[in-house]
């Protein structure tokens, strides 16, 4: 029977239950970011104790060098979750100088649930036994009818002898299993590696990787549950580090591994779950079915996890968990590969998987994914090739409703939508209701990284600030959120700090483009014209574009070169290949050059035809040369950044 304690903090009307990182308020569950949710947890239990700044910083990120910044901005975000200092209540104070002391009152709760035996069928071999222990448990076949392998009854002192050791081998799993509980106060965190795929076909690399991503998106449905987006755990495909290793670098102290043998129409998943900083497995299980049945596995090993760390799912978890969607096989496997396409992230592979989505929701039209991947697609398009973004919006919109229509739960489709909504609608309102209704169905970095960068842009910076770093919690090696985490800082002049990210980014990829491009953009925006140009012939060497014409005509304005910096911005503008030109850059460059007519020109273009960056003009410096133009300021009103 677990006997385990589960301790709950009770103050004022909420209930903070750590383990199962949960905060109530009365029947209702209130989201935080996990860092946010950890400082909560620090305070409650520090309750009336001064809690110096750096001390919490250490324990609050203790694998992280942060700001201060970070630990205010949590802050921030607690006292307006908790209502702090309305109607009276007080819960956070404030000791200038030094740091935070929990104030009100906190009622510590020890329950201890009723728990139920062990069930007697439970598959032994499944779990993690000591390897001395493993070799002498007879088969689950053999133990429930009480004969050897040869048919005879077993002696009675071999019977409690195996007994004895089943015992010992469920002790240790008990044991390990409380290690792992005790050693894991902040967030649950899981990495699901990319399963190895072991057909002897490489064709079937984009069957494992897609079984992979599914996976991913499955877990993440649980909200108590921080899951490492795709993004990061794919640069681990074929890697030879330790699991110990991989968790230091993902932040994680949960890891899933595993492999797929598909033959023909049969498909076998091996799955381990493995408490990653010591290396120990805690579960592990091997599921076979016909590939028609493959969405069914993917439910069974989510139901698993969440089973085996014991986190309390709400009914509506329990329930999504446990729905398996009806979809065509083959338009499923039209899906996989579709995904297996998109990840490679270059304007051909992009297109096949376009066609390929397309395939599948013409072979199955309620399959709500496909029509996600459909969207995602049409959107990618336009960032690396000459497509205007008027031509995929509408295409954009039209997929997502489709998705939501079919099944309204889908996170990442309510991202979507969001994004479109704020980005290219310019409805902030519909917008951050289909950004929270995002995040409350299980969203991931994605979602986490464009919500924060709307609040970004309508000035709520610590809230803009607190999402931005989730995103990067999620997707800890992504390129994406540290470019919109850039953004976040670079739209509050916090340059210093914008530097530092970035050249920490550059040390590990050192031929990041992106990386090299908005340290390029950085250094011209403080006037650093010999940083601004080193960075700037970078990129001529390795990609020259329109691009790289924007950032020279940059480094000639720096440099005082107006007459070349036209030259620049006019040879983009000219340019005919497959990336698309961008209105919006074009008057950034003729502003930092002081051409003020064609800059507005240009940006009223971007508006025109909807692009994205529009609402980033209220905080892009760049722009401060042309803010008192009344056109400008029309545009800022129009877009919603103003009253």
């Amino acid at each position: 029977m677990d006997n385990a304690v589960k301790h709950l903090y009770e103050f004022g009307p909420f209930e903070l239950d750590p383990g199962q990182r949960l905060l109530r308020r009365g029947a209702a569950r209130l989201d935080l970011p996990p860092r946010v949710f950890d400082t909560l947890v620090v305070l409650a239990e520090s309750q009336g104790r001064l809690l110096e700044k750096d001390e919490l910083m250490d324990r609050i990120w203790p694998d992280s060098v942060v700001e201060e910044s970070n630990l205010t901005q949590a802050i921030y975000l607690l006292r307006k979750t908790l209502q702090d200092g309305e109607a009276g209540a007080r819960f956070i104070e404030t000791v200038p100088k030094r740091g935070y002391r929990f104030v009100a009152s906190v009622r510590s709760i020890d329950a201890r649930p009723s728990g139920s035996l062990v069930a007697a069928a439970e598959p032994v071999q499944s779990e993690a036994v000591p390897a001395a222990a493993a070799t002498t448990v007879p088969t689950l076949a053999a133990r429930d009818a009480g004969i050897t392998a040869s048919g005879r009854w077993i002696a009675p002192t071999l019977l409690l002898l195996a007994l004895s050791v089943l015992a010992a081998a469920l002790a240790a799993r008990a044991f390990f299993r409380t290690k792992l509980a005790a050693g894991r106060s902040s967030a649950h965190a899981i990495a699901v590696l990319p399963l190895q795929n072991l057909s002897n076909d490489a064709s079937q690399d984009y069957f494992a990787d897609g079984f992979t991503e599914e996976l991913v998106t499955d877990i993440a449905q649980i909200r108590s549950l921080r899951v490492i987006s795709r993004t990061s755990t794919m640069t681990y495909k074929g890697t030879h580090k330790s699991l110990p290793e991989i968790a230091r670098e993902l932040h994680v102290d949960l890891v899933l591994e595993g492999s797929v043998v598909r033959d023909g129409n049969r498909v076998r998943v091996t799955a381990q779950l493995i408490n990653a900083p010591t290396d120990t497995h805690l579960w592990a299980q091997t599921y076979e079915s016909s590939v028609s049945n493959i969405l069914d596995i993917q439910s069974q090993i989510s139901r698993a996890i969440a089973e085996d760390i014991r986190l309390d799912l709400s009914p509506q978890e329990k329930e999504r968990l446990a729905a398996v969607p009806t979809v065509d096989p083959e338009a499923h496997d039209l899906y996989l590969r579709a995904s297996y396409q998109f990840g490679q992230q270059t304007a051909d592979s992009i297109r096949q998987s376009l066609a390929l989505y397309q395939a599948a929701v013409a072979k199955d039209p309620t399959f709500a994914m496909a029509y996600v991947g459909l969207a995602q697609a049409e959107a990618a398009l336009v960032q690396i090739t000459a497509e205007s973004p008027e031509t995929a919006i509408q295409h954009e919109k039209e997929a997502l409703a489709k998705a939501l229509e079919i099944n309204p739960h889908l996170g990442d489709a309510h991202g979507l939508l969001a994004s479109l909504a704020y980005y290219t609608d310019w409805d902030w309102p519909r917008a951050e209701r289909e950004f929270q209704a995002a995040l409350s169905e299980g969203a991931r970095a994605p979602t986490e990284q464009r919500y924060g960068g709307a609040l970004v842009t309508q000035g709520r910076f610590a809230e803009g600030n607190a999402h931005l770093q989730s995103a990067l919690e999620l997707d800890p090696l992504g390129k994406s959120p540290r470019v919109a985490n850039f953004f976040g800082l670079y739209f509050q002049h916090r340059y210093s700090e914008a530097r530092q990210k970035l050249e920490e980014s550059l040390a590990s990829s050192p031929d990041w483009l992106a990386g090299h491009g908005l340290m390029a953009l950085l250094a011209a925006t403080e006037h650093n014209c010999a940083d601004a140009e080193k960075h700037t012939q970078w990129m001529l060497q390795k990609y020259p574009s329109p691009l790289t014409d924007f950032e020279l005509s940059l480094v000639s304005s720096c440099h005082g070169d107006r007459e070349q910096a036209h030259h620049y911005l006019e040879k983009a503008a000219a340019y005919k290949g497959p990336a698309f030109v961008s209105p919006y850059q074009l008057a950034l460059g003729y502003s930092y050059a002081g051409d003020k007519e064609t800059a507005i020109s240009y940006l009223l273009k971007s508006a025109d035809i909807r692009e994205p960056q529009v609402p980033y003009i209220r905080f892009d410096p760049l722009f401060d040369p042309i803010r008192d133009d009344p056109r400008y300021v029309a545009l800022e009103r129009k877009v919603g950044l103003v009253p």
